[in-house]
């Protein structure tokens, strides 16, 4: 639906409520109504990519670009796709891809406020918990 992350575009068109975020339309169905996902930015925010944000070409994924050597704190919600009201969702898979370790860089997602997160048995993601969230 928008695809305008921290105001970098490239869905320059996005209404005054809609700007600084992707909104993944109908991104789930809960009780018969459609809920899609918001991601906004907390804090600063760089790509210079942004045309690789939203849907991924590879398939019903997002994708969220992000510059090298730089982090940025996303929040996400879900909410009723016609009124814009927050949905709780109480059971739901968030799936991270493409983590990479290479010349020295290294990716790392920390999620928060989660009842329970986990990996797969064979993977080379290594899990720390933190005081405030799991790194990953």
């Amino acid at each position: 639906k928008v695809n305008n992350l921290g105001g970098l575009g490239p869905d320059s068109s996005a209404s005054e409520g809609d700007s600084g975020m992707i909104r993944y339309g109908k991104a789930c169905v809960l009780d018969g109504q459609d809920v899609d996902l918001i991601v906004e930015v907390l804090g600063d925010y760089f790509t210079t990519t942004p045309g690789n944000n939203g849907r991924s070409p590879c398939g019903a994924y997002g994708s969220i670009s992000v510059g090298f050597g730089t982090m940025v704190s996303l929040e996400a919600r879900f909410v009723n796709a016609d009124t814009g009201a927050t949905v709780r969702v109480k059971d739901f898979f968030f799936t991270i891809f493409d983590m990479d370790l290479h010349d020295g860089h290294e990716e790392k997602v920390t999620i928060k406020d989660f009842e329970q997160q986990f990996t797969t048995h064979n993977t080379l993601v290594l899990q720390e918990d933190v005081m405030d969230g799991t790194v990953f």
